[in-house]
């Protein structure tokens, strides 16, 4: 019995023998090479046994798939069944026969009972590549129950959207979301809202399993980047708002009522998770496939991207909650001095430190297994985790050293008895109030893992404690301090008297000069103006007596001259045609205009003027041809003139007429 697959990329048909064949990646050695980098090494196998051909699972990475149901024990192929490795799709195209008396399969299909009895059966081992001969000589499990006849009904195998999740509208579609879409958010993520509400708590008390099941068992198919920002929207928004919302609650316990960080801290989280979510989406896959191909030398598929990114965001949102319970912790109100006081210092200072030490954990956790399982990374990659856990280990004890001290410090600083000068009590509520504010964003800090903020709380705590002790000596310098403020003081009104008196003299120098450099343009500017007039009356009447030199030419020229037109005199005589009027028109109006371009300003004049020259310029742009002989270069210009003279006409009057002035 010999059972042809067909690849549904490449529609190369493959062969299987009745011993069976083992599929993976195209670089390993296996019996039929598939092509992809999200196959594993030895990804499937397929093998005879029973009477029936099976396909079974080598414990891949990213899954065999019939359906949109990931297999999890050996399943019966027919004819016509369709499965996928990850991406990679096949297709059963026949059961040939090898022997007397074997006969084909029958032909039904697997529909989604199937796919959900193989998800109820007992998951197989990993069979490894030195016993998958044997394992096809085992005797087979036993058969399923027969098959539904029909095919047409099964769900896509590349459904992009998680198993028994939603991700957005049209749930249990292939197609993602061409545009944004605010109506697609606002059922997106509230179901990726629900995701973290059920996903984090067990997350949180079943963390490593949590992790290793979420590489081993995927619970989300890939899903493209607009999928992935209503997923990263509800993440980034707890990571932005939850230290806005404890400083809030810590001034709340400190009696300082600061409504503007709540508010602002809300405005800035709902832009950033919008903004971080929406590029967080897209560019998600093709940075993170660059980085584990590229640098980390792994294997890199979008339903692994997809799986990692869920798995991380989950495991962020529990860091920062925690962090925010710290933050509210350490700004709890407490002594300044004593060993109670102390023995606080000592216990909000290791908390800061725990919860850096649990969220690098936690990070480091998911890195390190989706590193080693989930991408195959180079083994560089997962030893440079495990370098940087052991850096944060070690960090951590450092400051548990720095807390353990400040306690004591503050201890020693409460033991020494009373204070003379002041009531304990009075002082300390006094140095309590004073920092409050500080000790309060420091406190906030160190709860997020902050190490320079934890060192710097601690020196606050002992400068705290050191300033009690030194009450005494400052009250008993009060005295002395308050006279040298008092000849502080006085000098300094007596200087503040004398810098009044000099801004006072310089502001009226100021003014003296303002108002002279007024008087010194006002008289400029009428200079200008003067000059400016008389200039003007000398054009005028150089104009004047270059027109009437003009005039005193034209009546010396001969009679028959069309061009000599005088406005005034009516110069456009009677018995002329009147084309030879219009010749004279337009000579006229060429040299008014060109001695007087002012004439221009008025729009009547302007307008006609526009017109002429732009008819002028098509009809001579229509007249052009090229012609050979004299006498049709000569009879192409008089018809140029003719269609000249018909087109303006009519402009050339009432521009004439215009400048006139009638």
């Amino acid at each position: 019995m010999k059972l042809k697959i067909k690849d549904l990329q490449s529609s190369q048909v493959h062969d299987v023998p009745p011993e069976g064949a083992v599929l993976g990646r195209e670089r390993a050695k296996n019996d039929i090479p598939v092509k992809g980098g999200s196959v594993s090494k030895q990804h499937a196998r397929i093998y005879f046994g029973g009477g029936t051909w099976y396909i079974e699972d080598l414990n891949s990475s990213n899954g065999t798939f019939f359906g949109n149901r990931r297999i999890t024990a050996p399943t019966p192929l027919t004819v016509g069944a369709v499965f996928s490795l990850a991406q990679q799709a096949f297709e059963v195209v026949a059961i040939e026969a090898t022997g007397k008396g074997a006969r084909q399969q029958p032909q039904p299909s697997l529909d989604d009972d199937i796919a959900d009895r193989n998800t109820a059966e007992e998951k197989r081992p990993i069979v490894r590549k030195s016993s998958i001969r044997e394992a096809a000589r085992e005797p087979p499990p036993p058969p399923p129950q027969p098959m539904p006849p029909e095919i047409e009904d099964q769900p896509s195998m590349t459904s992009p959207h998680p198993v028994g999740v939603g991700v957005g509208p049209g749930e249990g579609e292939d197609e993602e979301p061409q545009s944004i879409s605010f109506g697609y958010f606002m059922i997106a993520v509230p179901k990726a809202v629900a995701y973290y509400l059920a996903a984090a708590p067990v997350m949180l008390f079943t963390f490593p399993a949590y992790v290793r099941k979420s590489i081993s068992e995927p619970r989300f198919h890939p899903m493209k980047w607009l999928e992935l920002a209503a997923y990263f929207m509800p993440a980034y928004f707890i990571m932005m708002f939850v230290g806005p919302l404890c400083a809030f609650l810590a001034s709340l316990l400190h009696g300082q009522v600061v409504i503007t960080v709540l508010i602002s801290g809300l405005i800035v989280a709902a832009i950033s998770s919008v903004v971080g979510g929406l590029v967080g989406g897209l560019i998600w896959h093709p940075v993170n496939e660059w980085i584990i191909r590229k640098i980390l030398k792994g294997e890199s598929d979008p339903g692994s991207r997809t799986n990692y990114a869920m798995t991380f965001f989950t495991a962020i949102i529990i860091v920062t909650l925690a962090q925010g319970i710290g933050a509210l912790v350490m700004a709890l109100p407490r002594p300044a001095t004593g060993i109670i006081a102390g023995i606080l210092v000592i216990i909000y200072g290791v908390i800061g430190p725990i919860l850096t030490l649990v969220g690098t954990a936690a990070t480091l956790i998911v890195a390190y297994f989706w590193l080693k399982d989930g991408f195959k990374a180079a083994r560089w990659a997962q030893i440079v985790v495990l370098v940087v856990g052991a850096l944060a280990v070690l960090g951590t004890v450092g400051l548990f050293g720095s807390a353990l001290w400040g306690g004591i410090q503050t201890m020693r600083a409460g033991g020494g008895g009373a204070v003379a000068v002041a009531d304990p009590a009075a002082v300390a509520e006094a140095i309590n109030k004073k920092y409050a504010s500080e000790l309060s964003a420091l406190q906030e800090a160190a709860a997020k893992g902050d190490a320079e903020a934890t060192k710097k709380y601690q020196e606050l705590v002992q400068k705290m404690a050191a300033e009690v002790a030194e009450a005494r000596e400052a009250a008993e310098k009060a005295a002395e301090k308050a006279a040298e403020d008092e000849a502080k003081k006085a000098a300094d009104d007596k200087k503040a008297a004398d810098d009044k008196k000099a801004a006072d003299d310089k502001k009226a120098a100021d003014d003296k000069k303002t108002d002279d450099d007024k008087k010194a343009d006002d008289d400029k500017k009428a200079a200008d103006d003067k000059k400016a007039a008389d200039d003007k009356k000398a054009a005028d009447d150089k104009k004047a007596a270059d027109d009437k030199k003009a005039d005193d030419d034209k009546a010396d020229e001969p009679k028959d001259d069309v061009g000599g037109v005088d406005f005034s005199s009516g110069a456009v005589a009677s018995g002329r045609t009147p084309y030879q009027d219009f010749v004279a028109k337009v000579k006229a109006i060429e040299k008014t205009i060109s001695e007087d371009p002012t004439l221009l300003r008025d729009k009547k004049v302007a307008d006609d003027y526009k017109r002429l020259l732009r008819n002028q310029t098509e009809i001579d742009r229509k007249f052009n041809k090229k012609v050979k002989e004299p006498w049709e270069r000569k009879l192409n210009a008089l018809y140029r003139d003719a269609a000249f003279y018909d087109e303006n006409k009519k402009i050339v009057d009432r521009l004439h007429q215009n400048l006139q002035g009638g």
